[in-house]
């Protein structure tokens, strides 16, 4: 496994994260109560607001975990599954590269 390929991939992620965290916040400003709009439009903005503020609580969850990612990159122990320590699927990592399951252990954490 090429763990500095991996790195690289990784901090690129944190990137386009922190990116879209720009956005996020660029896009739901708060709308001020001297602002001459509907009631309805300033609900839709407020749920809005609200939709985006979770986004960005997402994102800043993912960038702590593939922040962490990097650090077992470091270790070289990125790839393995904290619970069995089975090699998590490249197809996986590809898809979620901060996971630190294997599918069969995350299926068994959801179902519990």
């Amino acid at each position: 496994m090429d763990f500095n390929k991996i790195q690289q991939h990784l901090e690129n992620e944190i990137v386009k994260s922190k990116e879209d965290i720009q956005n996020l916040k660029d896009a739901a400003k708060p709308i001020t109560p001297d602002n001459a709009i509907g009631r309805l439009t300033r609900q839709d903005a407020i749920v809005s607001k609200n939709v985006s503020d979770e986004n960005i609580r997402q994102l800043e969850r993912r960038i702590i975990q593939l922040n962490a990612a990097i650090q077992r990159c470091k270790k070289q122990d990125y790839g393995d599954c904290l619970i069995c320590e089975d090699e998590i699927s490249e197809k996986r990592l590809k898809s979620v590269p901060e996971a630190t399951l294997c599918i069969d252990c995350a299926n068994k954490r959801s179902n519990s």
